[in-house]
């Protein structure tokens, strides 16, 4: 083995040794929300996840369940995605040496040293990068398909090195193998070929022309396309988790084809449909959501909403220009230097960039502050670029080099050494920048059990033997993972045990109506009544959706009451008078906090909150709650691992989902409050304000009214000042305003009425606060003053009269009336108003 391999070997490995720690030291311990729970189920009992189905990934999946490095299933296929995303890197830097050699073969040790130190730099700054990385601590597919893709190229150039020797074909075939089987996991490495064509066309087209290699490909695509088999054997037999069920080869193709998302259009573009931007507006629309995402990759701040000094974003506009700039630079000396393989590298970023930007016609950004900007994705889809941010990072690893070969060219002679070895050190503050800034960012998901614990708690919940609807992947994938592999509350009708999770996204799909109906959940329709489900609209104008059907027939059956047309297609106020009044069933029905109103409309008035869920009950009530199982499930039985601990990033998904978490403890809160339980209630609200990141308006709110109540004016202050911190309301001064009068520190309370006139929010409660002051003053001049002030803002007028009969001041309110009255003596309606008033 000669030198340079060893060379190659010894620094491949180190790159992908670094690289593997990194990714480990920020590895998701168990599940994270979106696709990774129902990938970690699946691959754990050999399931069938969401079209198009990723066979090979949950098998390959299974293999490393079965791996003993923990406790964790999870961890497991975690572990499974930082491999691959440590093996990317390996073959990113053993592509690159091989670029460099072909640009400049090295013939002095300085020229090798930079080539080997510049492409272990490279492949560490796109390790590092933001969506990279956070695609290698999670079980996703991203990772593998950035591994394959550069293991291809890496083959690819292996090939052009051999080409005249035996067999050196072969390695062409393996390509098309390894690339056809990947459909298997996803679709991405089919986008090396374009580039691979181009190639083979630029070194050696006459190997397109050979029809033997040309039946053996076609062979072997049809090998690697039967790993789609497993799909429909394994659906068979009848999987926990079985989406779409392709047991026939009709339904299979339905899974490959994604049918239930719907057809891939590049006309009309999706920023277009509600916005009216004509074609190329539209286009440029999502090319911006492209720059979007690639701005977050080298420094946090653009990702992140947290508060940043001036500084900090000046560095990270620049850096990201800076590294932007260093790749295009790339982009051109890799074009001088060796414009074959730039035309294999660079068409394999132009189809993973702005080819996916046409192909998958995205939506805005759902961050887009743009109001007019509809409609928007129901998450950021950076993962989807991620290759390409990776191959971007390879032509930024170019520009450097190029730049650093400039430097010691023109340096003396006796100084080339020096600045080799110091620039060789110096590479490697670029991949420091994304991993230090990046580190504190949605890409540590250490000691992170959030999702884990979210779908153990919901389905805590439930009574055993329940039916949950659900919303989406978020509040469905967790709770899969913890019914499948924890084996926590898996639904088993025939013993009355666990909970059946009905998806309301799937339940307008007859083939998971069917499995429902197969696992026990109680529905009475027959197999043709299901497929012959369509969304109906009803006399009154409504539209009724097949999942509106299915959660009637699904009520009905509960109470075993049979379910004729005319009541199936009545109106929802008619179907809950018929069918809800006296409700008593098998099951218990609940609605997940998380499903929209929309879906729960009509049920409302017959939905009591138990902690995370609402269940369906007999009685008729607003806001009903159950605060002896809420209280026991909030304070004694959820597990709440990592939500309190600051070292756990948390991001704009998990701080939404702690409010469903902070909705419960308030309605209890409120609840025991009303009933007089103050000790208990301030627990509880103080307990739930901890998870109410984004609005802890109402917590506060209510403490500081029972800290009022009970004189305990610092308490009360303090959690009204904190709401001030994040937000500037008038209603916030104006209460501390009357607890300051309370105390008798009247220039105090008359300032913070002061601020709260000239707040952004609220401004009525300022002038409230002023002419109540002065009006218990008997300081008529200074009421009418501060009154008057606010009939010249017009809706702040009209607006402080409903403050005042709102707070119970029925003699302001008066007042205010007397002295519109005395400007406006002719107004019948404020006459009437004020006689009501008595």
């Amino acid at each position: 083995m000669g030198k340079e391999k060893k060379l190659r070997i010894f620094v491949g490995i180190g790159v992908f040794v670094v690289v593997l720690i990194v990714y480990l030291i920020t590895l998701a311990p168990s599940t994270s929300f979106w696709d990774c729970g129902e990938f970690i189920a699946c691959s754990y009992i050999l399931g069938i996840p969401h079209p198009p189905g990723t066979p090979l990934q949950i098998l390959i999946g299974r293999i490393f369940t079965l791996l003993p490095i923990s406790r964790e299933i999870a961890y497991r296929m975690n572990f499974y995605s930082a491999l691959s995303g440590a093996l990317a890197a390996l073959f990113l830097y053993l592509v690159f040496v091989k670029v460099i050699e072909r640009c400049r073969k090295p013939k002095v040790w300085w020229e090798r040293l930079i080539q080997h130190t510049f492409g272990a730099g490279t492949a560490l700054l796109a390790s590092f990068l933001f969506t990279c990385w956070d695609n290698s601590v999670e079980a996703e597919v991203y990772s593998t398909s950035a591994f394959i893709m550069f293991f291809c190229v890496w083959v690819t150039l292996i090939w052009q090195e051999n080409i005249g020797k035996r067999a050196n074909k072969n390695l062409l075939l393996l390509l098309i193998y390894i690339t056809s089987l990947s459909i298997g996991i996803h679709l991405l490495p089919l986008l090396v070929l374009p580039g691979l064509f181009v190639f083979i066309l630029l070194v050696k087209p006459r190997e397109l022309l050979d029809s033997k290699f040309f039946v053996i490909t076609l062979v072997l695509i049809f090998i690697t396309i039967t790993t789609y088999l497993y799909l429909l054997l394994r659906s068979r037999l009848g999987p926990g988790i079985n989406e779409v069920a392709p047991t026939t080869f009709e339904r299979l193709w339905d899974v490959f084809s994604r049918k239930q998302y719907g057809p891939m259009k590049f006309f009309p573009r999706k920023t277009a449909i509600e916005t009216g931007y004509n074609v190329f507006t539209a286009i440029w629309q999502q090319i911006r959501v492209y720059i979007k995402y690639f701005s977050w990759q080298f420094v946090a701040f653009p990702r992140e909403s947290r508060v940043f000094s001036s500084g900090y974003r000046l560095f990270s506009v620049f850096a990201t220009w800076f590294y932007a700039l260093l790749g295009f630079w790339g982009f051109w000396s890799h074009f001088k230097k060796d414009k074959k393989t730039f035309a294999l590298i660079g068409l394999i970023f132009l189809f993973t960039s702005l080819g996916l930007v046409l192909y998958l016609n995205l939506r805005f950004s759902p961050s887009d502050p743009d109001p007019l900007h509809k409609p928007k994705e129901v998450r950021e889809r950076d993962y989807f670029y991620s290759v390409s941010f990776l191959f971007f990072a390879f032509f930024i690893g170019i520009g450097l080099w190029e730049l650093a070969s400039s430097i010691i060219e023109t340096s003396l002679k006796r100084w080339k050494s020096i600045a080799a070895i110091c620039l060789s050190v110096l590479i490697f503050a670029f991949p420091a920048i994304p991993l230090f800034s990046n580190y504190n960012s949605h890409v540590n998901r250490r000691g992170n059990w959030v999702a884990n614990d979210y779908g153990t708690n919901l389905l805590m919940t439930c009574d055993e033997g329940s039916v949950l609807f659900t919303n989406g992947d978020n509040d469905t994938f967790p709770l899969w993972f913890v019914q499948e592999v924890k084996k926590f509350r898996k639904f088993d009708a025939k013993n009355h045990k666990g909970v059946v999770v009905a998806n309301l996204s799937l339940l307008n799909t007859d083939w998971y109506i069917k499995q429902l109906k197969e696992w026990g959940a109680p529905i009475s329709f027959t197999d043709r009544e299901i497929e012959k489900l369509r969304p109906v609209k009803i006399p009154n104008g409504e539209v009724l959706y097949v999942k509106d059907l299915v959660i009637r027939n699904i009520i009905a059956t509960n109470a075993g009451k049979k379910l004729p047309p005319r009541d199936l297609f009545a109106t929802r106020e008619e179907f809950t008078e018929k069918y809800l009044k006296d409700y008593k069933g098998e099951f218990n029905i609940y609605f997940a906090v998380t499903v929209s109103r929309e879906n729960m409309k009509g049920y409302e008035k017959h939905l009591k909150l138990e902690a995370l869920a609402y269940k369906i009950v007999a009685e008729e009530g607003k806001g009903m709650i159950d605060p002896e199982k809420t209280e026991d499930l909030l304070l004694n039985k959820f597990s709440y691992r990592s939500i309190f601990d600051d070292r756990v990033y948390k991001d704009i998904n998990t701080i939404k989902l702690l409010s469903n978490y902070a909705a419960g403890f308030f309605a209890l809160g409120t609840y025991l409050r009303g009933k007089g339980d103050y000790d208990k209630a301030l627990e509880v609200l103080e307990f739930g304000k901890k998870f109410a990141v984004k609005d802890v308006m109402p917590f506060a709110y209510n403490l500081a009214e029972i800290y009022k109540d009970r004189k305990e004016y610092d308490k009360a202050e303090e959690n009204l000042r904190e709401v001030l911190e994040k937000f500037d309301s008038g209603l916030i001064y104006y209460m501390i305003g009357q607890m300051y009068e309370e105390q008798g520190r009247e220039d105090e309370a008359l300032m913070s009425y002061l601020k709260a006139k000239e707040s952004k929010n609220d401004r009525v409660a300022g002038y409230a606060g002023l002419a109540s002051f002065y009006y218990r003053k008997n300081d008529t001049l200074n009421t009418i003053k501060y009154l008057r002030e606010a009939m010249r803002e017009g809706k702040v007028y009209s607006n402080l009269f409903r403050f005042y009969i709102t707070s119970g001041d029925t003699a302001l309110a008066k007042f205010l009336l007397e002295d519109y009255l005395k400007l406006n003596p002719k107004d019948e309606k404020v006459k009437r108003l004020l006689e009501q008033l008595g």
